[in-house]
């Protein structure tokens, strides 16, 4: 079985199978948009493992420079979807010039700025990083963006996840969901489920390999 990396690859997979020929329905046909639409849902649904607190997805991690305006309170990156804890920390970490900064609920952050407690939070709440005492230098900020979707399904952006044949066969299974075939549903949605599992594993063993990632509070 060969690798899947694209999304053009997972719906010709999904029509192989589904339709049993190679007459690929084009883009924006009936047939191409609803497969899209669920391809996508499917990617949610993987990238939702992350703010599960399972696993941390390494094609997400990422980093980003944010620009400080003096307030305490700076704009996430657009593609912002999670803090996660490095090398087995306790929480989530930023820095501010060679100042690290922990991660807290804005909860906890609202009191001991009201508090005046010195030692170095940030959290985040509201599409921004809010950080105390008051970041004045920009921030570094280690994060896991959101996954990649796709508007057209001719995309050569390739996936994030490790193997597109989850796709393929969560895909499959909506449609014949809606075809009201629960046996065949259930059978493509095991195996969705069974490639997720893989995958979570692989990713659980490469984070302690790597002294160990997880999901930020």
């Amino acid at each position: 079985m060969s690798k899947i990396t694209t999304i053009t690859g997972v719906l010709q997979a999904v029509h192989r199978k589904y339709e049993g020929d190679t007459n690929y329905p084009s883009s924006g046909s009936d047939d191409f948009t609803v497969r899209l639409e669920h391809a996508n849902d499917g990617i949610e649904i993987w990238e939702s493992e992350v703010l599960d607190g399972d696993v941390v997805w390494p094609s997400l991690i990422t980093e980003a420079t944010v620009t400080v305006g003096g307030s305490g309170a700076d704009d996430l990156p657009s593609d912002f979807l999670s803090t996660y804890r490095v090398n087995g920390a306790r929480a989530a970490q930023i820095t501010v010039g060679e100042t690290s900064y922990r991660e807290v609920t804005p909860g906890v952050g609202a009191f001991r700025k009201r508090e005046e407690i010195t030692e170095p939070v940030f959290w985040i709440a509201g599409g921004k990083v809010h950080t105390y005492p008051v970041a004045t230098t920009d921030i570094t900020l280690p994060y896991l963006r959101e996954a990649t979707r796709y508007d057209t399904g001719t995309e050569s952006t390739p996936l994030d996840m490790a193997n597109g044949y989850y796709l393929v066969y969560y895909v499959l299974s909506q449609l014949y969901m809606t075809d009201r075939d629960t046996a065949q549903m259930d059978y493509y949605l095991g195996r969705a489920e069974d490639i997720m599992t893989k995958m979570k594993l692989h990713a659980l063993n490469e984070h302690q390999e790597d002294d160990g990632f997880a999901f930020g509070t």
